[in-house]
């Protein structure tokens, strides 16, 4: 059950009011810091860049969910964040106790702060689910190292939540007698049994994750523009990379240089593809009406890198992607230039494109949109060239996306099954190159076959759910 949260200026009036006596009980994290302790101490480990990429890489795998459900996996999620972190950059914690005082000076919740009564008046308890270790010194750098807390000193306490810990702390006073202010859902049983509950969204808080500032190819994408949806397993590496390798005719001489140089070239135009992305939530979010934006944008859980960053990755996947490859196919020196120079086309064509695109009204981007996508599916093979059944496979790429977004901009959403169909059309596209003598011995080849297993593999959700309900009408 999901609790209304009241305005903060509602929850300051509650807490001047408070009667003499009772006890305060203040969520940490986005409540009296305007911003979560553990993500602060995460982001501030060296080297930031490796940090970060460590961090973004655990984000995509998630292993905490091989840990069972009963263990709270969002609980161990964080704790093996941390312990990864001080594993590698063990001054981690030294280096974070220098850093409180200014992190307290930034992020503390001055209107809440100075809304509190006088100790003497009313006890006040931090309860936290942030870990001991990193809360501590943070607070005594707030002046508030005399307050109690209730904080985390082992995964166990994480695991069982604040409303136990409470329950088996030494309080100065009744929990059930308290007035509790928390901004999160997780406190519900908590903000139920306390006399006054008073669960407050505060307008200034920022709720980043660790590692935004630094820029990394597919952040954006995953944490931002498609956020909980395993876009980059689904949607980048699953559609895009497997098609780039499978449809590609002249490379598959070379396997282990196309993989790693078709990586390289993925990361090259990811890094700039997303900057499209970016700026189309900017434009979106300053001139439509009714812009649709993830809440992590809203939220602004990231922090927006110079355009230089991308490019500077761009650059590094181009020039290590071609050289790889080019190494694996025995390039002469002018056909690593050539590859380049037609590389760096893609990715200027690309932006301007993009750019162009996020600039045009709702009903004249969606006939722009399937130039976009036959950038995106075809770029890799420009440079590598591409079997027949390849081309097929790609051209039901890029109409399966384009007839996606006619629909989304129809009102119909992205609900509906799309990857059985691209698998129809690519099966009946196939068939139609079957009826020319001189396609059959090329599209009854292997790769046609691999083609179609990918299709299918892409599909199989959507299989799942459809088979089932496959019949006849009945009498």
């Amino acid at each position: 059950m999901s609790v209304e949260p009241i305005t903060p200026e509602l929850a300051l009036e509650a807490i001047r009011e408070a009667p003499a006596g009772q006890l305060l009980v203040l969520d940490l994290d986005e409540t009296l810091l305007l911003r979560n302790s553990t993500e602060l101490f995460l982001d501030q480990a060296q080297p930031k860049v490796v940090i970060s990429l460590l961090l973004w890489v655990m984000d995509s795998l998630k292993p905490w969910r091989l840990v069972p459900k009963r263990y709270n996996r969002q609980a161990v999620q964080d704790w093996m964040r941390i312990r990864m972190v001080q594993i590698l950059d063990p001054g981690s914690l030294r280096r974070w106790h220098g850093r409180c005082q200014e992190f307290g000076n930034r992020f503390l919740n001055l209107r809440l702060a100075e809304a509190l009564p006088p100790i003497e008046r009313n006890p006040r308890l931090i309860a936290t689910l942030g870990f001991r270790e990193i809360v501590t010194p943070l607070l005594e750098a707030h002046g508030l190292g005399d307050v109690r807390v209730v904080a985390c000193d082992s995964l166990r306490d994480r695991r069982v939540g604040k409303h136990v810990m409470l329950a088996t702390a030494d309080l100065p006073a009744p929990l059930n007698e308290s007035l509790v202010i928390t901004d999160s859902q997780q406190d519900r049983e908590l903000l139920a049994e306390a006399a006054t509950g008073l669960y407050v969204k505060w307008p200034d808080a920022v709720y980043r994750r660790a590692g935004g500032r630094i820029y990394l190819p597919f952040f954006y994408t995953t944490r931002v523009k498609h956020p909980n949806q395993s876009y980059l397993r689904r949607g980048v590496v699953e559609d895009d990379w497997l098609l780039w390798l499978l449809a590609s005719a002249a490379l598959w001489t070379a396997p282990i240089h196309t993989v790693l140089g078709s990586f390289g070239l993925l990361v090259s135009f990811w890094a700039i593809y997303e900057f499209g992305y970016l700026d189309n939530d900017r434009i979106a979010d300053s001139r439509e009406a009714d812009p649709v934006l993830s809440e992590a944008y809203k939220r602004r859980q990231f922090v927006a890198p110079p355009i230089i960053n991308a490019l500077a990755w761009a650059i590094g996947g181009a020039v290590s992607g071609i050289w790889i490859l080019g190494a694996g196919l025995d390039w002469a020196p002018e056909d690593h230039i050539r590859a380049l120079a037609l590389w760096s086309a893609v990715l200027i064509g690309g932006w301007l494109l993009f750019r162009g695109y996020n600039r045009l009204n709702k009903q004249t981007r969606q006939w722009v949109f399937p130039l976009l996508q036959t950038l995106r599916t075809g770029s890799f093979l420009l440079l590598a060239g591409v079997h027949a059944a390849g081309l097929l496979a790609a051209l039901a790429t890029i109409w399966m996306r384009s007839t996606q977004y006619f629909l989304y901009r129809a009102g119909v959403g992205y609900g509906w099954p799309a990857l059985l169909p691209r698998t129809y059309l690519y099966v009946m596209l196939l068939g139609a190159g079957l009826f020319l003598p001189e396609l059959r011995p090329i599209l009854l080849d292997w790769p046609s076959l691999i083609l179609l297993a990918w299709c299918l593999m892409r599909a199989r959700g959507e299989l799942r759910q459809a088979i089932p309900k496959l019949g006849r009408l009945r009498p």
